[in-house]
């Protein structure tokens, strides 16, 4: 049956040539059905792009209709168009499904209702479903549903309101990524036909920050690394519930200092149970106020381009607005629609762009007598673009929306603009990472020789919760002797500038088992990107590591 359905799709595969939209030629929408099918024979050309065969054997074929059928039309109708035949195996078998008079009613209704479902509407005949009965078996069918290319709009959505996009490649359904999306709609626009645009095209340009929130939030917490923090939670819920000046609030802290964490806790909090009580969780453990809710985050990732783009800022900004729950963003927002909200964020010029957003935002009402929170991380990634918009527009924002940002310095571009400042890089900082060292180490008051430990790395770590876990990480199970500890505080206090000495190159030896490659490659890597204030090409590396033939060694990194 593999050796067959295999031969099918090269087959089809050969008949097709590539296109662009959905990966084959169009699909034969005309083509006539069968009369019947034969029980138990293979259909002929097995599954390819533009078929796809649906088991009803072992769950009620109204189930599995009602399950597939809109997640196919939507796919179908996003690439070359094709059919769905419900009662075929997926190695070509014909089993058919077993409809009574209602059945076959109701299943034109859920085929009905799936086209109906798909947003921009299609054409009235752009799907059919046709019951071709199963040869010398009463009552058994196959339901063979055809769907024609829909080439009116660049993008087909699932439903009206949502942003659920399909896309059928090879023999397979995948969700439309937002990237593939804006292609459509870009090449639509170019050649004159722009899609119809919608609160839906606003809100696709939202970028995916919930689960890396969510991850920084698991990790954080399965390493043992978080600590309460509550002066800063104070400081920062306070500030925000009372206005901060130019409605921008800086969160300043050193390398390691948990300020990524600090806003993915602000963002996406875990639950976490109370003692004594297992099932009962507290609405929000970290970054809780009645006061202040979040609408939205921004995380910059030097590695990732799209993150530290201006553009796509200003459009999940958007985004955010549009999807929160906290604000009526489309009954109250100042413009006839998202056709022309979209004209607003699309300005070339993104400090117009951003503050033509934040005027519109203006005209809604206070939600709820509530403050609302932009979560913007790590702007010292993000290099001067990112960094001059907030600069430039924060002041613009209305009285109930503060943008809080997270960075390692003084950003130049900060220099002149209004703000709130909390250090990470003070007492309460060092404070932090005392306790959290002393608990890791399970120092106690009574236990000098612990507690005289725990607050030296503490001191050593210089409020980076990152070199205290290394630390921590070196003496449990006493892999670390404490006096080679001290040697290598030592080595890290007597330090200065980025190369790798002390505590960190203890760290990372360790996990070379051959020394002498680890001191001729591994070493002088680690030095360079330590060096590096963003992330780095390859090449980059290589060209900073002094090889004789950077491309031989950029091959070989």
């Amino acid at each position: 049956a593999g050796a067959h359905r295999a031969a099918g799709a090269r087959r089809a595969a050969a008949a097709r040539p590539n296109d662009p939209r959905g990966g084959g030629a169009a699909f034969d929408f005309e083509a006539a059905y069968p009369d019947s099918y034969e029980l138990g024979r293979v259909v002929e050309g097995g599954e390819h792009v533009s078929r796809e065969f649906k088991s009803c054997h072992f769950d009620p074929p109204l189930k599995i209709i009602k399950e597939k059928v809109n997640k196919y039309i939507n796919a179908f109708s996003n690439s070359a168009g094709g059919e769905i035949l419900f009662g075929v195996e997926d190695d070509g078998r014909v089993t058919g499904c077993a409809l009574d008079e209602s059945d076959v009613l109701q299943c034109t209704r859920l085929v009905d209702g799936a086209t109906q479902r798909v947003h921009p509407m299609l054409d009235a005949d752009a799907v059919r479903a046709r019951y071709v009965p199963v040869a010398g078996s009463p009552d058994r069918w196959v339901v063979h549903v055809r769907v024609r290319e829909g080439s009116r709009e660049p993008v087909y959505y699932s439903c009206a309101d949502g942003d659920e996009a399909w896309i059928r490649r090879a023999e397979s359904v995948h969700a439309m990524s937002p990237e593939l999306k804006r292609a459509r709609e870009d090449a639509a626009k170019a050649e004159g036909r722009p899609a119809t645009r919608t609160w839906r095209h606003v809100a696709q340009r939202t970028l995916p920050f919930l689960e890396h929130a969510r991850t920084l939030r698991e990790n954080a917490a399965a390493r043992g690394h978080v600590a309460p923090r509550r002066w800063f939670w104070r400081a920062v819920l306070r500030r925000v519930a009372r206005g901060v000046p130019g409605n921008l609030l800086v969160v300043r802290g050193p390398p390691g200092s948990g300020k990524s964490t600090l806003m993915a806790a602000l963002v996406a909090p875990l639950p976490t149970a109370r003692p004594g009580r297992p099932g009962r969780h507290n609405r929000r453990v970290y970054g809780g106020s009645e006061g202040v809710g979040v609408v939205g985050a921004h995380f910059c990732l030097a590695h990732a381009p799209e993150t530290t783009s201006e553009e796509l800022f200003v459009h999940n900004l958007a985004a955010a607005c549009v999807r929160s729950s906290l604000i009526s963003f489309k009954r109250d927002i100042a413009v006839p629609g998202a056709a022309e909200l979209l004209r607003v964020t699309e300005q070339p010029d993104k400090v117009s762009a951003l503050r033509a957003l934040l005027a519109l935002l203006s005209s809604i009402d206070a939600p709820s007598a509530r403050r609302l929170v932009f979560a913007v991380d790590g702007l010292d990634e993000a290099g001067a673009g990112v960094t001059a918009l907030l600069a430039a527009c924060a002041r613009d924002a209305p009285d109930w929306l503060c943008f809080v940002a997270t960075t390692r310095g003084d950003p130049p571009e900060l220099a002149n603009a209004p703000r709130a400042v909390v250090d990470l890089d003070g007492p309460r900082g060092a404070a932090d990472v005392r306790d959290y060292v002393r608990v890791r180490l399970d120092a106690t008051p009574r236990d000098d020789e612990a507690s005289r430990v725990a607050d030296r790395v503490a001191s050593a770590s210089r409020g980076s919760f990152q070199f205290a876990r290394a630390a921590c990480e070196l003496l449990e199970d006493d892999r670390l002797p404490v006096p080679d500890l001290w040697r290598l505080l030592e080595a890290d206090a007597g330090a200065a500038g980025p190369p790798l000495h002390g505590l960190y190159a203890a760290v990372f030896k360790r996990q070379f088992a051959d020394e002498a490659r680890y001191a001729e490659t591994a070493r002088p890597t680690l030095e360079v990107l330590l060096a590096a204030p963003r992330a780095l090409e390859v090449a980059d590396v290589a060209a900073a590591r002094g090889d004789a033939d950077p491309a031989a060694a950029a091959a070989a990194l």
